[in-house]
């Protein structure tokens, strides 16, 4: 699930194609050029056109006011607001999770989403390997 906010005013609760994860075509569409992920002042995931401004894109107040660094400068263009990584990137396997509650081993030492999704990044949970081996006897 995502918010598309337009520079008109206007909001728009959108769900990706799949239903789970938003393809990058999908993300060029809504904001109309190529994607630019930061962050919002709650630690959701802002997605804008990074061209937008030599575009000469309209002012985006609200996009602006959620933007983490909104008070210095301005979101011009459509953006969409998404909660987690995960719905951006999609489930791999085999990236290396940057979350700050990464622990030693790969496994996260926050809490989770009872679907197995880190709170903080949207990573897969991940078992220890020790626990991995003996769910495998």
């Amino acid at each position: 699930m995502a918010t598309l906010y337009r520079t008109d005013g206007r909001m728009e609760e959108l769900q990706p194609a799949n239903g789970v994860n938003w393809s990058l075509e999908e993300l060029q569409t809504l904001v109309g050029g190529y994607i630019e992920v930061t962050r919002t002042v709650d630690g959701r995931f802002l997605v804008l056109d990074e061209e937008g401004k030599l575009k000469r894109k309209d002012l985006n107040i609200f996009a602006t006011r959620l933007y983490v660094y909104g008070r210095h400068d301005p979101i011009v263009g459509d953006a969409v607001v998404i909660d987690t990584r995960l719905e951006i990137n999609g489930p791999d396997e085999e990236e290396e999770s940057s979350c700050p509650t990464m622990g030693s081993g790969g496994v996260h030492t926050d809490s989770y989403y009872d679907d197995g999704i880190c709170q903080t990044c949207g990573a897969k949970k991940k078992l220890p390997i020790a626990a991995e081996e003996e769910d495998d006897g």
